[in-house]
């Protein structure tokens, strides 16, 4: 059930990114090519779920925007800690980084 989760997560994060997808010159299946690689973004959230506070209400929060992922553990006294990642690409005219 976790690790169907996860995937879930997984799945939506990456279904908010643009990808691109290769030529099939070399192999039958075309490659995809992700702004942020997969096991990034799956690694954050694995962290994010086995890093929370189990004995606090608070519940793992994944947002994104257009220049970042951001993957949040928030407590239930309020206090969060989070990671971003930024898109390879951001918008035109703004720049990305990575607060962590």
């Amino acid at each position: 059930m976790l690790f169907e989760q996860v995937d879930l997560a997984v799945d939506f994060v990456l279904s908010k990114f643009n990808r691109g997808v290769g030529t099939r010159a070399k192999t039958r299946q075309a490659p995809v090519h992700y702004e942020v690689p997969p096991d990034a973004i799956r690694e954050a959230i694995v962290n994010a779920i086995a890093h929370r506070d189990y004995a606090s209400p608070g519940a793992v929060r994944v947002s994104v925007f257009a220049d970042r992922g951001v993957f949040e553990k928030v407590g239930g006294t309020g206090q969060s800690a989070h990671h971003a990642i930024a898109k390879a690409n951001p918008p035109s005219g703004e720049q990305a980084e990575n607060p962590s």
